[in-house]
């Protein structure tokens, strides 16, 4: 339907509308004037002939002042259309052999199999009296109306089936039923998203998950989808609501909740609990020191054995050795811990498995059958270092941020420290100042960082170095695979954002200071000044880890004391911020989170903002449990960064050594200067994979790496999906030689820990989140009339506006120019001035 309306843009503001009337009236009154004048010259026909003349051209001005417009609108309706998500991954390749009866039977109404009137009869006689006679004749009713093939089918049928034949049965299949009321779109989920028709389905779940990741499962890349997504009036999700990615998708929820758009599941699976032992997580440090005793926590299922004895055991895979420890089975798992000494370096594996104790009690009977027991191990590995970090501590003057770093860095034996004061009091009594006031080796090739593996530069000049030892430490970043951080100050920050070198290796900009909003006169440290609060990505950061346990770990952070003085900016693009101010008042200039604690990767190396200078106000009544754990675990992270291989032309590192099947990691080429200056072309280079084993000659897998147009001397790439094992990835360049010695660095991939099929029940609570965040609702499989009823797929009608502005036209132009033209003839043919 077209319409059309004309419009003032001049009368939308009243002021701007009266003073052009007024200035029109006073216009006219002058005219007025004028003609009572020339009355005296001229007849009264031609008075009043000039007098119109001028008028109208008044009220042409005014009417372009006004600004008339022509609009047209076209009004048109689309359908709005449902998008029904497919859950592929792995864990929809479980058969619940433990559904119950019930369940069973909720299946079968779902796939025409049977009458919903059966199902509402059995609950019936679940009630009624076995010996009535009422109760009687609605057993033998269900017995004589339920085909006996329905158990069957559904016993031997995978979640994934269940699914695809809910949706895809011809006549009752949701797809088929929907098209009725509204358009539909159907999509493939697993980690992450991919269209499809409804008409594609058929064929197994691994050739239909080709893409997606199903190894693990994140509802996070779905909700982005649903949110995008312009006419979506709902979503239907299909899932046994299983999530392995441990993302929280609150932003999303969020998001859509904003939208009215409403998230409605199907749940495809039982939730009945089977007898089932299994290793649900193991939460264990990534990288140690020789001697260590690293913790490593252990979550056990165990469904079915409540009250029982179980064992569970750590084996070192190298040298066999065990550990074992005898629990109770909980009501849904038990928690151990183990903490072996680390003796061997290298790369040490182990196996954590669960069992039935050997010796039960007389009173717990005999063994139970567990559902599954291939998820009763779990295979990781932790990388222990026979090194010491060497750290280089630079601060302007003894704060007590560098005092008591100073002092819990010595304590440590595995830190070689060297500490650099810049500004200390000296009375010549001694050789030399107690800490060095110079860095060391400043004026050799190498410089003071070369042998180092972090750098920490606190509240010092950056005046009190030359340019070339800022040339140095760049490319001890970008060149060595070094780590930078970088600590907030109260005297020389603003020096250090003049010095062109550190800006550019900052990972935030646009610098602000934090005002507290907390009583800074309470009695406990815990509640003054500002906190910090951790990010997802932050949640799972090697260095924020106050405590294994996630939720233990936010609370750790949340009950630190604050903090009085710090500094937050905006993350430049491809910087992860790890924690953000909470109880102080910041500006943002962008949307993203302001950030306190920011990391980026800087060439083959890494730079860490840490926006405050007072991490040491953590060891109030606790001593070094949270600061030096914080401290250690980045000096640990700092050594495990380091491990480039390569050579004076060509640096080759991996972003993570270590990955979980399906997970992606980035590896890095940094060429030198030399190299590019004595280089003709462009660089095309290759990595190479090979399995661990030296024998083996043949790459299995070859890819590009690509060069940045930012960073002319970097090459990177995504290294893809690679089954779970040790391998060797082989830097390679066409024409130019690079050395008699392979440049080669390991990279493993682990078995994922939360496995897909580990969870053997379907999860409906993440789904009724989903459901109470965006007013929509979790259904059966045989409520599927019910699922129906509630989706409201009205039409969306769109409107296309045309503005046509009438007061420019040119028209109006050839208006005024003739009446202008014509009062000017008049007053010349009359004799007037």
């Amino acid at each position: 339907m077209i319409s059309q309306r004309l419009t003032y843009i001049g009368l939308e503001s009243y002021g701007w509308a009266a003073l052009l009337i007024l200035c029109f009236l006073t216009a006219v009154g002058l005219v007025v004037w004028l003609y009572q004048y020339e009355r005296k010259l001229v007849s009264a026909p031609v008075g009043w002939t000039l007098m119109s003349l001028r008028v109208l051209l008044l009220a042409v001005l005014l009417l372009m002042a006004l600004q008339p417009t022509m609009s047209w609108t076209n009004s048109f309706k689309e359908q709005m259309s449902v998008l029904v998500a497919l859950d592929v991954s792995q864990s929809m390749d479980l058969v619940d052999e433990h559904a119950t009866d019930e369940e069973r039977k909720q299946w079968a109404v779902g796939l025409g199999m049977i009458k919903k009137d059966v199902l509402e009869d059995s609950s019936v006689s679940s009630v009624a009296e076995a010996d009535s006679e009422e109760g009687q004749k609605v057993i033998e009713s269900n017995e004589t109306d339920s085909p006996i093939s329905y158990n069957e089918t559904t016993h031997h049928m995978s979640r994934f089936d269940l699914a695809r034949q809910l949706l895809s049965a011809p006549k009752i299949g949701l797809l088929d039923r929907l098209k009725d009321i509204s358009g539909v779109e159907v999509v493939l989920f697993s980690r992450s998203v991919k269209g499809t028709a409804g008409e594609d389905l058929a064929g197994s779940r691994e050739a239909l998950a080709d893409g997606v990741t199903s190894a693990s499962t994140s509802f996070t890349k779905l909700l982005d989808e649903i949110a995008a997504r312009e006419n979506c009036t709902a979503a239907i999700v299909v899932s046994d609501g299983v999530d392995t990615s441990g993302e929280k998708p609150l932003s999303q929820l969020k998001q859509l909740s904003g939208q009215s758009r409403s998230i409605f599941s199907i749940l495809a699976g039982s939730v009945s609990q089977p007898v089932d032992l299994a290793i649900e997580s193991t939460d264990h440090p990534e990288s140690v020191y020789k001697k260590d005793q690293p913790l490593i926590r252990v979550r056990a299922t165990t469904n079915g054995y409540e009250g029982r004895n179980v064992t569970v055991t750590l084996t070192d895979v190298t040298t066999g050795s065990r550990l074992t420890h005898e629990v109770i089975g909980g009501e849904r798992f038990a928690d151990v811990e183990f903490s072996p000494v680390l003796n061997t370096p290298g790369r040490q594996r182990f196996i954590v498995d669960v069992s039935p104790s050997a010796e039960l009690n007389a009173d717990q009977g005999s063994a139970l059958e567990e559902t599954k027991q291939d998820n009763n191990q779990q295979e990781f590995a932790i990388n222990v270092i026979d090194d010491t970090t060497r750290i280089l501590l630079v601060d302007g003057e003894a704060r007590w941020e560098f005092r008591f770093l100073d002092a819990a860095f010595e304590r440590d034996d595995r830190v070689n420290l060297n500490a650099v004061l810049f500004e200390q009091p000296y009375l010549g009594l001694l050789p030399h100042s107690f800490f060095d006031s110079s860095l060391p080796n400043a004026k050799t090739s190498a410089g003071p960082f070369d042998e180092m593996d972090m750098v920490i530069w606190g509240d010092a000049d950056p005046r009190s170095v030359d340019q070339g030892t800022w040339e140095k430490l760049e490319r001890f970043v970008g060149e060595r695979g070094g780590t930078l951080v970088v600590s907030a100050g109260k005297r020389h920050f603003s020096a250090v954002m003049q010095n062109p070198i550190l800006a550019k290796m900052m990972p935030i900009e646009h610098f602000r200071h934090i005002e507290s909003n907390r009583n800074e006169t309470a009695p406990s440290p815990n509640l003054r000044g500002f906190h910090l609060k951790l990010t997802p990505q932050g949640e799972q950061h090697p260095v924020m880890k106050l405590d294994t346990d996630n939720a233990q770990n936010l609370k750790a952070w949340a009950n630190l004391p604050g903090h009085f003085h710090g500094l937050v900016g905006d993350p430049k693009p491809g910087a992860v911020v790890l924690a953000t101010p909470v109880g102080g008042t910041i500006s943002s200039t962008t949307s993203r989170p302001a950030g306190a604690i920011v990391v980026q990767n800087y060439g083959l190396g890494r730079v860490l903002w840490l926006g405050i200078d007072s991490t040491w106000r953590w060891r109030s009544r606790r001593g070094d449990k949270d600061h030096y754990r914080f401290w250690g675990q980045m000096s640990r992270w700092a050594a495990e960064m380091r491990s480039s291989a390569g050579s004076d032309d060509v640096r080759l590192a991996i972003d993570s050594t270590e990955v979980e099947e399906g997970e992606q990691t980035t590896v890095r080429a940094r060429w030198s200067r030399k190299l590019l200056q004595n280089t003709s072309g462009e660089i095309r280079a290759e990595i190479e994979v090979y399995p661990s084993d030296e024998n083996q000659l043949v790459p299995i897998m070859r890819f590009p790496l690509v060069g940045l147009e930012t960073e002319p001397m970097l090459h990177e790439a995504q290294i893809p999906e690679l089954p779970v094992g040790e391998y060797r990835l082989r830097l390679t360049a066409a024409d130019i030689p690079l050395g008699p010695v392979p440049i080669e660095a390991k990279y493993f991939v682990n078995p994922r820990q939360n496995s897909e099929t580990n969870q053997l029940s379907a999860d409906r609570s993440l789904l009724e989140q989903f459901a109470a965040a965006t007013n929509g609702a979790v259904f059966l499989p045989h409520q599927m009339d019910e699922l129906l009823a509630r989706l409201n797929p009205d039409s969306l009608t769109l409107e296309e506006k045309t503005d046509f502005p009438l007061w420019n036209h040119w028209l109006m132009f050839v208006m005024i120019m003739g009446i202008l033209t014509a009062e000017w003839l008049v007053r010349k043919w009359y004799g007037l001035p």
